[in-house]
């Protein structure tokens, strides 16, 4: 399967992360806002950091076997977006393959700046300012929420309280 998006880590503290997602495939369309989505990145093994985030799960299950990362995601954001919304397969508006291919805007066929929080210390420590990484990642669960561009899509997603 080719790359989806290309990330960047762009800051991160020891709770929030900001990744910039360019999409690098015709065929995406959407900015996932989903929990997912967010763990697909944070555990996609095609990071530079990704060692480092199973050496930090591991030890976090040698003392507790039922920790679930995906539990301590607190929200996901969109704090960036254009280039959507767009066609599937379809380059933007106005332009043809070619126009893609000759382009210097890596960003030209969607980008947005994602932050992510959570709030189990030690989950975004393999995340590096700088990495820069492919990624298959999608909404695998399939529930959303999606940005496609619309004025009215949702951009956030936070963890109900319990």
């Amino acid at each position: 399967m080719s790359d989806l998006f290309q990330a960047h880590v762009e800051s991160r503290d020891g709770s929030t992360a900001h990744l910039r997602l360019r999409i690098a495939s015709l065929d995406e369309v959407t900015f996932p806002v989903s929990p997912s989505f967010a763990m697909m990145l944070l555990e996609d093994e095609s990071a530079p950091g990704h060692e480092r985030y199973r050496a930090w799960k591991r030890e976090v299950y040698e003392t507790d076997e039922d920790f679930d990362p995906a539990a301590h995601l607190v929200s996901i954001r969109l704090l960036e977006k254009r280039g959507l919304p767009r066609e599937q397969g379809e380059p933007p508006a106005g332009m043809t393959r070619d126009d893609v291919d000759a382009s210097e805007d890596p960003g030209l066929l969607g980008e947005a700046l994602y932050e992510i929080v959570v709030d189990a210390t030690g989950m975004l420590g393999h995340l590096d300012v700088g990495d820069a990484w492919g990624t298959t990642a999608y909404d695998e669960a399939g529930a959303g929420p999606i940005y496609i561009g619309g004025s009215e899509d949702p951009t956030e997603w936070r963890r109900e309280r319990a």
